[in-house]
């Protein structure tokens, strides 16, 4: 690994580790253990019911059976929040978590170690130890964003998935270039304040690019705007109260979630269902 690459993994790790992992220590989000956003649909108005409700979505657009022995890659799975609910939901599923960063790994075992075996992997998800088409499926939320290459990371879920298999991938998106000053700067705020070199573009081109046979492209900003506002809101709360004892990473996190709404306002990013077939 060169020292770019490093450098670029250990802001990563460092972020999650600072603005995510202590809250969910504190009892953050202690029923999805989501870091991502929420799918507010059919009814749903709680943020933590929301947050759920992606893992509902994930099976309905996978098409989940609910007794086949599947193996399924959550690629970048976090603290486990949907790797918990798989597991709990499919009990004939084999479940594969990867994530670069081991505290999160640790995490994730203890608060699944009372549910059956879910086999974890302290791996780049772009470069895996999986044997070539061992896996049925592959997820990926919210994850594929920090990926250096995310031509690599499409390459990667197609050399694992067996013929016939899917990627489904829950992400930001940049749709549109920014027209001013004004909205680059959010874009800034959005990808340094998140971790973020660079948000996916054209994701259908690099599902082509890397083999997939079809690829369908969902806008599910309608879906998950009342998260984003609502994390907004508590973003520019937190700055008003706490911003002098709050660490500059923490500080960016929160810039970042302020400057999100703004951008899917302004046709920037939209949060987008990317499903590949192979």
């Amino acid at each position: 690994m060169n020292n770019g690459f490093l450098l670029k993994r250990n802001k990563i790790i460092d972020y999650y580790n600072k603005c995510w992992l202590n809250r969910f220590k504190n009892g953050h989000n202690p029923n999805s253990l989501a870091m991502h956003m929420g799918i507010f649909e059919n009814g749903i108005s709680d943020n933590e019911a929301a947050k759920l409700n992606s893992n509902v979505l994930i099976a309905r657009k996978l098409n989940l059976p609910i007794n086949a022995p599947l193996k399924i890659v959550d690629a970048g799975c976090g603290v486990g929040g949907s790797l918990k609910y798989f597991c709990e939901k499919y009990p004939t599923v084999q479940l594969i978590g990867i994530n670069i960063s081991s505290e999160q790994i640790e995490f994730a075992k203890e608060n699944l170690k009372s549910l059956r075996s879910v086999k974890f992997l302290i791996e780049d998800f772009t470069q895996t130890s999986i044997e070539s088409e061992e896996i049925d499926y592959v997820y990926a939320i919210e994850s594929v964003c920090h990926a250096d290459s995310k031509i690599s990371f499409f390459k990667e879920a197609y050399r694992m998935l067996k013929p016939g298999g899917s990627l489904l991938i829950l992400d930001y998106v940049q749709s549109n270039i920014p027209v001013d000053f004004e909205m680059q700067t959010h874009l800034d705020f959005f990808q340094n304040g998140w971790a973020v070199n660079q948000y996916l573009i054209n994701p259908g081109d690099s599902a082509i690019s890397a083999g997939f046979k079809s690829f369908k492209i969902e806008n599910l900003n309608q879906q998950v705007m009342e998260g984003i506002s609502l994390s907004s809101q508590k973003a520019k709360l937190k700055l008003e109260l706490k911003e002098n004892s709050l660490e500059s990473i923490e500080i960016a996190h929160l810039q970042a979630c302020i400057s999100l709404k703004i951008l899917v306002e302004n046709g920037i990013i939209e949060y987008q269902s990317i499903l590949c077939k192979k």
